[in-house]
This record gives C-alpha cells, structure tokens and sequence, in this order.
C-alpha cells in the first residue's frame, strides 16, 4: 500500500486519494496548494473533503467520471446509469470518496436522459482545473438550450 510506504519512508512523497490521507493523517503530512487568483488571497489549501468539493484543491483533486456508448443504451444499462447517478453520493462517501454536490449529479441525470453526448470540459474560456463540475453542466446545459 503506497500510504504505508511513504510513512515508513522519511523522504518519500506519493499522491494518492483523499480517503487514504484521511485513513492515515496522524502519520502523514499533506501538501498545501499555493491559491490563485480565483481564491482571493486566500492561504494555502490543504485537502480536505470541502477543498475537493468546492474546487479549491486544484489540480491535485478531480471528478470521477463514468462514460457511457450512447449506441449501447440498453434497459438495463440506462437502469444502472440512472442508479448511479441517483445514488452516487452515498455511494461516494460509503468508500471514502467526497461526493459532488447534489445538482451536479442532477444536471448529469437530465444530460443522460435527453442523451446529450459528448464532454463538457475544454469549452472557450472555461480553465477546467479547478471549476467545479456542476458549472461546466450548468453551462453545457444553457449551451443546448441555445441550440434548439
């Protein structure tokens, strides 16, 4: 296991999640992350669940993600999809993870059921480092909307 590595290691350093920090912080020490202007002159973050959910913990913290063939949409698939995305934040935190924020899964939810492919990171002018997922499907969702 990586966390006990780099604890039985003086000079080591290693990444990994979150809840192995939080599994281990007596024993080991986080890196801060030095802010930029989006954080107003704030101190360095440290991670914490609220740093990984708001976005500030950046770049060192990202979503999960699960992708789905829209040609391969089966009952049985869009059963699992809508599961997931209905109960992803208990699921989350039941292993460890930080959940998003509950609109992010239920703008991911209507993307799903209107069967909108494609990404939402790299729009112009959007840094996804760091801008929190249910901004990007807030702004992909008013992007469609446009084009209808």
């Amino acid at each position: 296991m990586l966390a006990q590595g780099i604890k039985n290691t003086e000079s080591a350093l290693g990444y990994f999640g979150l809840a192995y920090y939080e599994n281990n912080v007596d024993e080991l020490r986080a890196i801060g992350i030095d802010p930029d202007e989006r954080d107003g002159g704030a101190s360095c973050i440290t991670p914490s669940a609220e740093t990984v959910q708001n976005g500030s913990y950046r770049p060192l913290s990202r979503p999960l993600f699960i992708y789905v063939n829209a040609d391969k949409i089966t009952p049985s698939v869009e059963k699992f999809v809508e599961f997931y995305l209905n109960n992803a934040d208990e699921l989350a935190s039941d292993v460890g993870y930080v959940a998003m924020p509950e609109d992010a899964y239920e703008l991911a939810l209507e993307r799903f059921r209107a069967r909108t492919s494609g990404t939402v990171f790299g729009a112009e002018g959007v840094d996804a480092t760091g801008t929190r997922v249910e901004e990007m499907l807030q702004a992909a969702s008013e992007d469609t909307v446009g084009q209808e």
